[in-house]
């Protein structure tokens, strides 16, 4: 049963995700690597961002309807999401997510949405039998 899901990951869904990226049905996303260092006074300091991985087709859809909470004296406002993207690539690589040091951006849409790219931060992540990620995160850039 390991070699069905193996072949599903490697080599079935990256293709049906690419072939609902082309007919618009999915968005493409950059995997993104932060360089943090340790400030002196003991804080992080975002150095620098890098591209891990590129044009991963993904499919995203808020998770609840969100909710407030009041922290500091200070509401606070929280939409959950839930992305869906393959483990592996089309050429058989997988992809190797951390959810500490990645941040998953969905690049903007063009017309006729013309939707900017999204910035999501990973708060946990489930690989389903070796074939789909699923994410649950939350959006950075609203």
């Amino acid at each position: 049963m390991s070699n069905v899901f193996d072949k599903l990951g490697r080599t079935v869904l990256p293709k049906v995700f690419d072939k609902l990226s082309d007919v618009g049905l999915s968005d493409l996303m950059n995997v993104v690597g932060e360089t943090v260092i340790a400030g002196t006074g003991g804080g992080r300091i975002k150095s620098g961002t890098t591209n891990v991985y590129t044009d991963i087709p993904v499919v995203f859809a808020p998770d609840s309807k969100g909710y407030r909470n009041m922290t500091g004296e200070q509401i606070m406002s929280n939409q959950d999401y839930v992305l869906k993207f393959p483990t592996h690539s089309p050429a058989g690589t997988r992809y190797a997510i951390d959810p500490k040091a990645h941040r998953l951006v969905v690049k903007a849409r063009t017309a006729p949405a013309d939707e900017p790219a999204k910035t999501f931060r990973i708060i946990s992540i489930r690989d389903l039998q070796g074939n789909m990620y699923e994410a649950d995160c939350v959006r950075e850039n609203i």
